[in-house]
């Protein structure tokens, strides 16, 4: 097998890291996502159960393909950060009450 076929290999099929399936790009993936959607929404108008649950699709740091995930939320890195309230800031920061705290 030469050096272009395993990379071809690599580039489609399943991700070794996670086990779930390869797709090359965004679009590839968002284009299965909402074929993936529309079945849902089909057997639901049949009165069926689908098994299909995905709901978005991400980026593999692993194969650096794209897979689709079935959870709702994006990654937690991403994830906006709670915000201080004003309150606790002024007990902690402003008078200094945060020098000796050491969360439970």
């Amino acid at each position: 097998m030469s050096k272009a076929q395993r990379r071809g290999a690599q580039r489609r099929g399943t991700c070794q890291a996670t086990g779930k399936r390869r797709f090359r790009d965004h679009r590839e993936a968002t284009a299965i996502l909402h074929r993936v959607r529309n079945v849902r929404r089909r057997a639901k108008v049949e009165g069926l159960d689908s098994r299909r649950h995905e709901e978005r699709c991400y980026e593999c740091e692993s194969c650096h393909g794209w897979h689709l995930t079935s959870w709702e939320q994006p990654d937690r890195r991403r994830a906006p950060r709670r915000r201080l309230d004003p309150e606790v800031f002024e007990l902690f920061v402003l008078r200094g009450l945060a020098a000796g705290w050491v969360p439970a």
